[in-house]
This record gives C-alpha cells, sequence and structure tokens, in this order.
C-alpha cells in the first residue's frame, strides 16, 4: 500500500523495511573507527578473509572482560572503546553468517557434545589440526 503525503508524493508503504534512521549513528561511527584502527594495524580488507567464529568471539570476549571486568573503557592499544571493539566482533562474526558459502570454513562452532557444527569446516584443516591436539 502506497503513503501519500501532503506535497502529493507518494512512497511504497515501509512495512517490512528495516528502521535504519533508528540507528545509534554515533555508536556506530565508533564501529567505524575500530574498522579503520584494524585496516590499518592487520591491513585492509584483512577480515573479508574470514577467521574462525572462535577469533573473533574470543576477542569480543576479551574486551568484554577488560571493560566489565577491569572497569577499563578504552582499550590502550586503539583509543577506541571496548564496546565498540565487541560490536565490531559481533558484525564480524554477523557477516560471516549471512554469507555461509563464502565464510562456511569459518564456522568452527561445536556443540554441546563436542561435534562440529558445521560438517563443511569439519572436513578443513583446521579442524583436524584441532582434533589431534584434543587426543594429546
Amino acid at each position: 500500500m502506497a503513503r501519500n503525503f501532503s506535497t502529493g508524493s507518494r512512497r511504497d508503504d515501509a512495512t517490512n523495511k528495516p528502521p535504519l534512521s533508528k540507528l545509534m549513528w554515533k555508536a556506530l561511527r565508533e564501529v567505524a573507527f575500530v574498522h579503520a584502527y584494524g585496516d590499518k594495524h592487520y591491513g585492509q580488507g584483512n577480515w573479508r578473509k574470514g577467521q574462525p567464529y572462535s577469533e573473533a568471539s574470543n576477542s569480543l570476549l576479551r574486551h568484554w572482560d577488560a571493560m566489565f571486568n577491569e572497569g577499563e573503557d578504552i582499550d590502550p592499544a586503539s583509543k577506541r572503546y571496548h564496546a565498540a571493539h565487541m560490536a565490531w566482533n559481533a558484525l564480524f562474526i554477523l557477516h560471516m553468517q549471512l554469507h555461509p558459502d563464502y565464510y562456511a570454513e569459518c564456522d568452527d562452532r561445536m556443540d554441546a557434545f563436542g561435534d562440529w557444527v558445521n560438517e563443511e569446516f569439519a572436513q578443513t584443516s583446521l579442524a583436524k589440526e584441532l582434533e589431534k591436539g584434543d587426543d594429546s
């Protein structure tokens, strides 16, 4: 259903469209600064190559620990908020989940029984290497 405006303009219904104007832009700006720091520190676009989910979740949790357990708001290396680093890592994981065909080998999650959740990851050399580590 179309929406009609007093100016005479019309626009389609916004149902099922994301309300992007409601996003927290100041916070997202901080996440973008973390992204820029990562590009400078690791190489531009390095994140696009993908990493095991556990790497991003471990990084997220280290920033969580610094913020909530150590009372540190700002990461000493990047001079950016730990919360922005946590958000970046969460968005990185979400990006990989939204593109499973490209990042399938990065999905190193395990179920409660210690089995790989993603069969494609289970066939990778990284999974085999990690499984060897469990035997020792």
